[in-house]
């Protein structure tokens, strides 16, 4: 039985991008709104709090409160404190800028109480312009990473609208190949192209060091917020007064954390690990055609033990499944370039692997050139994987042009 074509798969309907990207908005939009209230309006108070008034104050009462419900108990301070402008006396219950609220963990708020009990004087800070605004720290605290808690909210917001704008879109983007030209249906090389003629070099380039970085922020991002957790947890281990229920929450976020910089470290190793080169004396090859490819190994850190070079054909095709927007990969071709050339790659042992080497690449005549619409693609690519022993595998893909055969057959 022949195998269906992607291309005859239900398209990605309109009403699927827009239900993802309003989605997404709520999301975002939540996320957006409490990172403002918890976190950018009290940074904004702290900067504006520079320019209060220092005044004497006393305090009044100071105690701990606790709250229960179904998710457990968690703790709170409540302090007041007195102070006099211009012979008036006025009261403030405000500790900091940032957000206060209750959260698990009693010693650290029963330290707090013991340290300003009542009838303790102290320094308060006044706003001039309404002497019954005031607080007790002007400055920036730990607290304030609490604000912070809304990140995720509004990634994830973002990246449901990314995805769903990005859904129609050609995966490589930038700007369309100087080989193409567009039809009705979509983008196919233009067979009339001079381009094929050129050399074409491939190599990983920075890659590697964008995807280490990439996956760096986003570790720092995750364990940062993380670690805000982990500190009071500590705290209350070291006090005595151990939260086992948050303890048990976190353990999947810190298993994650853990992951995340392992797969970064992972790919820290990949910076220093051999790189395999490749270049075809043509950037564009038509069906039916044939072009020479040199490989060339640069190593750094460690040797190849093994190598392959593989020419694939694939079409990929999006649509939309309920309200997931998936794309399916058929892969229609498949060679591999070092038994297409006999044995010059077929390399089993370390000592075996020559640091350059040459095979001839051919492109068949009953297949399909590139091609690339909104929802449907055509996609040759040369995949290139290294083996490297006690070290991560290097793997690379690049993505050939493959032209229309030319009147008159291929060249």
């Amino acid at each position: 039985m022949s195998a269906r074509a992607l291309s005859d798969k239900t398209k990605t309907r309109p009403g699927g991008r827009i239900a993802g990207v309003l989605f997404g908005l709520v999301f975002a939009g939540a996320g957006v709104a409490m990172l403002i209230f918890l976190f950018v309006l009290p940074v904004m108070r702290v900067v504006d709090g520079r320019g209060w008034t220092p005044v004497p104050c006393t305090v009044v009462s100071s105690t701990v409160t606790t709250h229960s419900d179904s998710d457990g108990t968690t703790y709170g301070v409540e302090i007041v404190y007195r102070y006099e402008i211009d012979g008036r006396s006025y009261s403030s219950d405000r500790r900091s800028f940032a957000v206060d609220g209750s959260s698990s963990g009693r010693s650290g708020k029963e330290k707090f109480v013991a340290d300003h009990p009542p009838g303790k004087a102290m320094t308060c800070y006044v706003d001039p312009s309404d002497p019954a605004s005031a607080v007790l720290d002007r400055g920036i605290s730990a607290s304030f990473l609490w604000g912070l808690f809304p990140l995720p909210f509004l990634a994830i917001g973002l990246f449901v609208i990314y995805f769903s704008l990005r859904g129609n879109q050609d995966r490589t983007g930038g700007a369309k190949s100087k080989t193409a030209k567009r039809s009705k249906r979509g983008v196919i090389p233009d067979a009339s192209a001079q381009a094929a003629d050129e050399r074409l070099l491939l190599r990983p380039g920075k890659q590697r060091l964008a995807y280490a970085a990439g996956i760096l922020v986003f570790a720092l991002f995750w364990n940062g917020i993380i670690s805000v957790f982990l500190v009071q947890l500590f705290d209350g281990y070291r006090s005595g007064d151990p939260d086992v229920c948050l303890s048990l929450f976190m353990v999947p976020f810190v298993l994650v954390g853990a992951g995340l910089v392992f797969f970064w470290l992972r790919k820290v190793m990949l910076l220093f690990a051999p790189v395999i080169e490749l270049e075809l004396d043509r950037s564009a090859i038509p069906l039916g055609g044939s072009a020479t490819l040199k490989w060339r190994v640069v190593s750094r850190l460690g040797r190849l033990s093994a190598m392959s070079v593989v020419l694939v054909g694939e079409e990929r095709a999006t649509y939309r499944r309920g309200t997931e927007t998936i794309t399916d990969t058929h892969t229609f071709f498949e060679q591999d370039l070092a038994e297409a050339d006999g044995s010059d790659l077929a390399f089993d042992t370390l000592a075996a692997v020559p640091e350059r080497g040459t095979v001839i690449l051919k492109v068949p005549a009953d297949t399909m050139h590139t091609f690339k619409a909104g929802n449907n693609k055509i996609v040759w690519t040369l995949k290139v994987r290294g083996q490297v022993p006690r070290w991560p595998d290097p793997v690379d893909s690049y993505e050939l042009t493959v032209l229309p055969m030319r009147l008159g057959g291929a060249e």
